[in-house]
């Protein structure tokens, strides 16, 4: 099997990958090729053709969904069925995996739920808006004037203005990409700059999606 995020994400290699394996059973189409995006509710959809001039706009939704507990359950069980139909002596084995993840899923949203209520951000990527629907904070403007592209100085100087308005409770961005500017802003402004962990392994000690998760909600509190 090939489980891959999909909404476009992997456009630029994945498709090519996929086709120079020469592997039957994960081609489009197969039951080996899995779209885990399938099973999610997209949001951020345009509702007008795209093209280049708008930046890196996805045009079947954000793709950013695996920082939401909700949707990330779902994928769970897409995947929990789609193994077992294609490994179904071990069907058992992977529906008892998901009843353990969904008991450990219960348990830490307790935790989460309620705990950024109410905060408000600004953020350099459009990464964590799945993560504001779910917990209930808002993200109030981005670094980027549009998704991918870098932000002008004249799109800076009325971020500055504007942060320093508003007093967001901080300002967001990942290791991958953003620091520099984020940085800027903070030392401009005083609102405090958050580079908060983006996947799995994006941090040593970060092995798993609920560690994850745990480390993304303390350095947003």
């Amino acid at each position: 099997m090939l489980l891959y995020n999909g909404l476009d994400l992997e456009i630029g290699y994945l498709p090519l990958i996929i086709k120079s394996s020469r592997n039957s059973r994960i081609q489009p189409g197969q039951k080996g090729n899995l779209d885990c995006s399938r099973y999610v509710n997209a949001i951020e959809k345009p509702l007008s053709e795209i093209d280049r001039s708008m930046g890196d706009v996805h045009p079947y939704g954000n793709p950013h969904y695996h920082l939401s507990p909700e949707n990330v359950l779902k994928v769970a069980e897409g995947v929990t069925e789609a193994l077992s139909e294609i490994d179904g002596r071990n069907a058992g084995f992977y529906r008892g995996n998901l009843a353990s993840f969904k008991e450990r899923l219960i348990e830490r949203q307790k935790q989460w739920n309620g705990a950024l209520k109410g905060k408000r951000f600004i953020a350099f990527h459009r990464y964590f808006e799945y993560l504001a629907k779910d917990l209930g904070f808002r993200i109030e403007g981005y670094v980027e004037s549009k998704p991918g592209i870098p932000p002008s100085s004249g799109h800076i100087a009325g971020l500055i203005e504007n942060i320093s308005k508003t007093k967001p409770d901080g300002i967001l961005t990942t290791a991958f990409y953003g620091k520099k500017e984020v940085e800027f802003l903070s030392g401009k402004t005083g609102v405090k700059g958050i580079v908060v962990p983006h996947e799995v392994g994006s941090q040593d000690d970060i092995k798993d999606w609920f560690t994850l998760m745990d480390r993304v909600i303390k350095s947003l509190k």
